[in-house]
């Protein structure tokens, strides 16, 4: 059976975007890589992504500008919803990813694009 993990980067792959699983760890997550030191980390609000399509309770999507360097613990929130619905989800995360990817940031702090507080 295919879990969210799974299901998410497939869906990554299929917008051409690379998407790692990171864990198990206190918290697992799926990554993205985007820049220099830079990086996308996906979860849902329970801190997993290793659970069945039907638990689906929202994706949260954070930026993390310079993980290596002073500001390692500051990010932007660009994706965060409350749907339990992984198949109407997963797009809109992808569409709020590809926008992150394509420069479409600000400074790190409050929450950007589209369904942020959906």
């Amino acid at each position: 059976m295919v879990n969210a993990a799974q299901y998410l980067v497939a869906a990554l792959n299929a917008a051409d975007i690379v998407g790692h699983f990171d864990g198990p760890y206190v918290t697992e997550l799926v990554s993205i890589d985007a820049g220099p030191g830079a990086q996308i980390w996906i979860t849902d609000h329970d801190s997993t992504v290793a659970f069945e399509l039907d638990k689906h309770n929202g994706w949260l999507a954070c930026y993390y500008p310079d993980l290596a360097g002073e500001g390692a613990g500051e990010f932007t929130v660009i994706y965060s919803s409350d749907s339990t619905s992984i198949e109407e989800d997963t797009p809109k995360l992808i569409k709020a990813i590809q926008a992150a990817l394509d420069g479409q940031l600000g400074e790190p702090g409050p929450t950007l694009g589209e369904g942020a507080t959906s």
